[in-house]
């Protein structure tokens, strides 16, 4: 038997699954512990959580009082490189404005997403979003320079985002105002999304353009 040290090849293997095993369960506990502190923080903010939300990593929050946020059963939240290295430099945040609504529907995943939700913002069910994608239903600046110099922003555009249900949404996408992603739809990676992707197509690009249906597919 080759040793180590002290130890045989046969105890090295005890000791590392002895290892492995406390890893998982201090894994476990951490999970256990950033969800229970992300339900309460949400739900201070005013927030509808439902059942069984898990979030991995901190989560960035800011939701105005009079804003609308429900988020449904066993939605998954990774939020940070350690949970998610596609997007790891960003943690997930979601920011709220005054009178917003933002829906995520049951069993969605989110990783290191960032949503700015100022006017409606829904998503919904078993719909994956990528690691880096951004979603915003606002322009944040009015297109008038003259405005924009004043500092006077009072009426930027905003438009409703619909995300639908079973989308997969890849990696370090942008998701702007006023579309539409229709059920089963995917958008490949690095995408950047103008206007109405319809459902079962995958779409991909800057800007974003039809690829191929999905129909049939059992890739």
């Amino acid at each position: 038997m080759v040793a180590f040290g002290i130890f045989g090849i046969d105890q090295l293997k005890v000791f590392d699954h002895f290892i492995i095993h406390l890893y998982v369960l201090y894994g476990k506990a951490v999970r256990g512990l950033h969800s229970l502190i992300a339900r309460f923080r949400l739900i201070c903010y005013g927030a509808k959580v439902g059942k069984h939300l898990s979030v991995r990593g901190w989560i960035n929050l800011h939701i105005s009082p009079s804003a609308s946020v429900v988020i449904g059963n066993n939605v998954l939240i990774k939020s940070g490189f350690p949970d998610n290295p596609v997007g790891g430099s960003l943690r997930t945040g979601i920011w709220a404005e005054r009178g917003a609504r933002l829906t995520i529907g049951n069993d969605t995943g989110l990783a290191n997403v960032t949503i700015v939700c100022s006017k409606s913002i829904s998503v919904g069910e078993n719909t994956f979003i990528g690691g880096g994608t951004v979603i915003y239903d606002t322009d944040f600046h009015s297109l008038d320079s003259a405005v924009r110099v004043r500092g006077n922003d009072d009426h930027v555009r905003a438009s409703p985002i619909n995300i639908g249900n079973e989308c997969w949404i890849g990696g370090h996408c942008i998701i702007l105002k006023g579309v539409t992603v229709g059920n089963q739809a995917i958008v490949g990676a690095g995408s950047v999304v103008t206007k109405d992707i319809p459902p079962g197509q995958i779409w991909a690009g800057n800007p974003a353009k039809f690829i191929k249906e999905l129909k049939g597919e059992s890739e």
